[in-house]
């Protein structure tokens, strides 16, 4: 009961500078870093047709971004966790959604700004079924932006 209170006030008490000091409050729990995000994170659509992918401590200062940049800021928050998240891309008739996947008790699980969401997915490389809206036919294909994070790219046309 206490938690529940002090995560529904903390979004709106706190306001970090940097994505390190907002890891250093939330740490180790995503939930914490997830709640934290979608109080504070104003999801904002690219403006172009194609997507823009902004530098995530630019976004986080300016508290708007869309998937990408929300899944590159839980990732680098989960870096500095010491985790091993990763990005993955979805597409599916010129559609495309990223999230941020990481393991947790033996369950892979991803972050997007609707939340948490757990999957039933055995590896990582079926996660992508269990993002809503895109189908279960698609092939991995692997990509590097910016050196790091990897991002893995599902879709047919990619």
């Amino acid at each position: 009961m206490i938690l529940d209170w002090y995560l529904t006030l903390c979004p709106f008490l706190l306001r970090f500078k940097t994505i390190k000091k907002l890891a250093e409050w939330s740490w180790y729990n995503p939930t914490k870093l997830s709640y934290w995000l979608e109080n504070k994170m104003w999801y904002v659509a690219d403006k172009k047709l194609k997507d823009e992918w902004q530098d995530p401590e630019v976004a986080f200062k300016k508290r708007e971004s869309d998937c990408e940049e929300y899944a590159t800021i839980c990732y680098s928050a989960m870096k500095i966790w010491g985790w091993n998240p990763r990005i993955v891309c979805v597409y599916n008739n010129s559609v495309g959604h990223a999230v941020c996947v990481f393991g947790s008790k033996n369950k892979w699980c991803y972050i997007d700004h609707s939340g948490i969401q757990e999957t039933e997915a055995s590896s990582f490389e079926e996660v992508y079924k269990y993002i809503s809206g895109f189908d279960n036919n698609s092939q991995w294909h692997e990509s590097n932006i910016k050196g790091e994070p990897i991002i893995y790219v599902v879709g047919k046309d990619k």
